[in-house]
This record gives structure tokens, sequence and C-alpha cells, in this order.
């Protein structure tokens, strides 16, 4: 965690990812290819792929890191040059961009699209290990002592 977010902003959601920071973009870049991430990054370039018209044909590499880039000025230059594709959604109407949370969302059910496999793919180890973080933080809630109960449960089982 240990990444300072506005809780106004994320309305506390960063709970429920697990953040890593970096002190430049080539150090993130250079952790996500040691990693085998393939990096794609929203962009309105003459080079970025039009993903509503790359259709069935869209092939999503096993691990992929989407960038989205601020709604003010969009991803870097250093990381539209370090990523590996660059990507966007096209838009109608009079509508000039989306705004970050719709432009996320319309691209992951993009990608989910192409790609269902992707859907759920954590191994079960993962898994656990994810359910016994989250069950930890949901029982600090004093409203929510009943998750102690079902996370014992659930751990005594996988045990």
């Amino acid at each position: 965690m240990g990444v300072d977010c506005t809780h106004q902003i994320t309305k506390s959601c960063t709970r429920w990812l697990t953040l890593r920071s970096f002190d430049s973009t080539a150090s993130c870049l250079e952790a996500l290819r040691e990693d085998g991430w393939a990096v794609w990054a929203t962009d309105l370039s003459r080079e970025a792929v039009n993903l509503h018209d790359a259709g069935h044909a869209l092939v999503v590499p096993p691990k992929v890191a989407l960038v989205i880039g601020r709604e003010s000025d969009g991803v870097s230059p250093e990381m539209l040059d370090g990523c590996d594709l660059r990507v966007f959604l096209p838009m109608r109407g009079f509508t000039e961009s989306f705004n970050l949370s719709v432009a996320c969302a319309l691209l992951l059910q993009r990608l989910f699209l192409a790609c269902p496999e992707a859907r759920g793919d954590l191994c079960e180890g993962e898994k656990d290990r994810l359910r016994k973080d989250w069950f930890q933080e949901l029982s600090r809630n004093p409203t929510a002592r009943w998750v102690q109960v079902v996370a014992a449960q659930q751990f005594a089982s996988s045990a």
C-alpha cells in the first residue's frame, strides 16, 4: 500500500487494490518488464490502435498493464515512449473526452470482450492471499464483525 490517495476522490476503494509506487516512470517500466507485463497506454495520436475497429482480431497478451492518463494531459511522454502499444476508444458526437472512470470502465470492458478468459484467472493461492488481506481489512470495521467469523471459517477450511 503506502500510496497517498485522497479518500474523498477514491471513496476508499484503494483499500481493495494492491498498489506499488515508483520513483520514476523508468523504474515502473523496468519492474513491469521484469514481471513479464506488456504495457499498453491510452493515447489519441495517429500511432494508437482503435480498440473498437480492432474487433475480435485484438490479441491481448497474457499479462497487460493498462496505463490511463490524467484527464488534463493524458499519459506522460516518457510512458508513451516506453509502452508496447498505444490504444484508444473512439468517441462520437460532441464528446471531447471520457472522464477517467468512464474511460477505464470502457477500456476494461473492451479488453474483457476480446479476452474473456482473463476474467478471474488468479490461481487459488493468490485468491486465498487476497481474501485473507481483504477479510483483515473488513474486520477493522466495528460494524462488520461478522467478517471475522467468515474469515475464520474460510481459512480453517483451506488449511
